[in-house]
């Protein structure tokens, strides 16, 4: 049986120029560590006519797990390490971090 994850958090935000091979580098680095943490789902979506415009599709089993893990940066030093790089890498036309965060239904 599949494991369920019904709590999603979707993030949109831009990369600067060329950035995006040194970004799946860091997400690689970040994921083992989430992954100690927590059982998710993490998924990168990119515009096709703008692939500097990145979606990010986190995918959890709770709403605790989901809200424990956005936090989980300030007291994990490799984490912080790995946001603080991952902030070099923002577009200065980044205007932050667009986040939801729902139970949704996947339908396919």
């Amino acid at each position: 049986m599949k494991t369920a994850y019904p709590y999603i958090k979707i993030y949109r935000f831009r990369l600067k120029p060329g950035a995006w091979e040194q970004f799946l580098a860091l997400q690689r680095r970040a994921d083992a560590l989430y992954s100690k943490h927590f059982d998710y789902q993490i998924e990168f979506i990119r515009d096709a006519e703008d692939r500097d415009e990145v979606t990010e599709i986190q995918k959890y089993r709770s709403e605790d797990e989901a809200s424990r893990a956005e936090h989980l940066h300030e007291i994990e030093l490799d984490l912080r390490a790995c946001f603080g790089e991952f902030q070099t890498l923002l577009s200065p036309e980044s205007e932050g971090l667009e986040s939801q965060l729902g139970e949704l239904t996947l339908i396919r």
